[in-house]
């Protein structure tokens, strides 16, 4: 940057000094044209007029953003945030030099040169929103909180200076951007893992029995017992004709509720009773006596 500078003020050409004036980051001029913008700085002997010169040269990054994103150039978009950077420190660089010089004169020219520069800015950031790449939201949001920062303090140091202009707010996307930005960076931090455990409040749980009644939710069974219910069975009783429903071939008739039916019954068990027999002594040899 010191070569092309000196470069243009002792041997360019008026027509090179004019050419580089449009150059955009990484193009071969560029570094002329920032070369020619440290040496009109330097040269500005005030705060207030170097304060300025500054706040131009920021407005400038944010043409050369716009022509970045609008260049078909392979390496133009990968350029765009080292540009809004560029923006941030001479509008923070220009900004600071001008409450400086209201501290010292008193001058409201200061404050309104810095206000008007924010409500300028904060209107290109919020255009720039929706075609700068994602690669550069960081860096675009980072201005615009600076912008609204600097335009605090200067409402702050002179209230009745360009009063006319609002204050400067964030714009909803980018206070959305930094609210992502925040929680990634808490998370950036932690473990992650799927463990999402979910906590219900007792006085919102759900009661299981809603019947007439009901006093809530029944409680689950301690750990250990047995959760089968414990009111007894009714016991069995005979009727007659029971056996015979069941094994109607052995009956060889229908229960009528007689004495027949006893007789019946009878029977049925002796042939039971004689076929269980068999079977026990077919499986337990030594079972005589078994049955009796």
């Amino acid at each position: 940057v010191a070569a092309a500078t000196a470069f243009v003020l002792i041997g360019g050409t008026t027509t090179m000094a004019a050419a580089a004036q449009s150059a955009l980051p990484g193009e071969a001029l560029y570094p002329i044209k920032r070369g020619i913008e440290k040496a009109e700085a330097e040269l500005t002997l005030s705060n207030a007029s170097k304060g300025k010169n500054l706040l131009s040269q920021a407005s400038d990054r944010l043409v050369e953003v716009e022509g970045l994103l609008a260049s078909d150039a392979v390496d133009s978009k990968p350029r765009v945030p080292e540009t809004l950077t560029a923006f941030s420190f001479s509008a923070r660089e220009g900004s600071t030099l001008l409450f400086e010089a209201f501290r010292e004169t008193g001058d409201p020219d200061s404050i309104v040169s810095v206000r008007t520069f924010t409500a300028e800015g904060i209107e290109s950031l919020e255009n720039l929103a929706s075609t700068v790449p994602a690669e550069a939201q960081g860096e675009l949001t980072a201005a615009a909180i600076l912008l609204h920062e600097i335009d605090n303090e200067a409402a702050g140091l002179c209230g009745t200076c360009a009063a006319e202009l609002p204050l400067v707010e964030v714009p909803g996307i980018f206070l959305a951007r930094a609210e992502v930005d925040r929680a990634l960076a808490l998370a950036a931090g932690r473990e992650l893992d799927n463990n999402h455990p979910v906590v219900v409040r007792r006085d919102v749980a759900p009661v299981a029995d809603d019947a007439p009644g009901s006093t809530g939710p029944t409680a689950p069974p301690a750990p250990g017992t047995d959760p089968t219910p414990t009111t007894p069975l009714p016991s069995p009783t005979w009727q007659p004709g029971t056996l015979t429903s069941l094994l109607p071939g052995l009956s060889g008739g229908t229960s009528s509720g007689t004495s027949d039916d006893e007789s019946t019954l009878e029977k049925s068990t002796d042939e039971v009773n004689k076929s269980l027999t068999g079977v026990v002594e077919t499986l337990l040899p030594d079972s005589d006596g078994l049955l009796d």
